[in-house]
């Protein structure tokens, strides 16, 4: 029996828009989107995201990376431009599931700006009180510690956990973990899972 559902955050409870974002980052740096892409590996946002630098830093470094300096509030909305709409149907099942029929936890690789911005978009999020934050624990998935950081401080067995999340790569490392998992696709496929799992009737 399954007794916590925890999600993904990006592309399953939110609209996740990359492309957007490259074309108003390569604008405000006056770079070529391809120059970004090509800077994926410098580490900055990275770094950000697991918690090692702070907002102002991230900003500082990638200025100073794309020799442009442009104000923090625009950076920061260049930044926050990746996130769209919230996904409606998750939203309902999550929303459904928070009324008391099987406790709901968030495990994702976010950093502070993006998970802030979340908050203001999908109110439900505030309501979920277990959150696993890449930010906050200094790690991100798919290490393997971030699966056994969360079934640890949950109290759960892996097996009683189930995890739903957009990308692979991240549910076959929980899947290495013990946890139950569903490799989201759509709202209508996570019913019929959930359903599976006699999580939802």
């Amino acid at each position: 029996m399954i007794e916590i559902v925890i999600f993904d955050l990006g592309r399953v409870l939110i609209e996740v828009d990359v492309n957007r974002c490259l074309a108003q980052f390569s604008e405000a740096f006056n770079v070529t989107v391809q120059e970004v892409i090509g800077d994926k590996n410098n580490g900055a946002h990275t770094d950000f995201m697991v918690g090692k630098i702070t907002g102002e830093e991230f900003h500082q470094l990638t200025c100073e990376r794309f020799g442009r300096h442009i104000d923090i509030e625009a950076f920061r909305n260049v930044w926050l431009s990746m996130l769209g709409q919230p996904k409606r149907g998750t939203i309902a099942v999550v929303a459904e599931l928070l009324k008391g029929k099987v406790p709901v936890a968030l495990l994702s690789n976010v950093d502070p700006w993006h998970f802030s911005q979340c908050e203001k978009i999908i109110p439900e999020i505030q309501k979920i009180k277990k959150r696993y934050l890449s930010y906050q624990i200094k790690i991100k998935k798919p290490d393997l510690q971030i699966y056994r950081y969360v079934v640890d401080d949950l109290k759960i067995p892996a097996e009683k956990c189930l995890f739903v999340d957009d990308l692979l790569e991240n549910v076959e490392a929980a899947k290495e973990v013990g946890i139950k998992t569903i490799h989201f696709e759509d709202s209508q496929q996570l019913v019929t899972e959930l359903e599976r799992y006699d999580i939802l009737v």
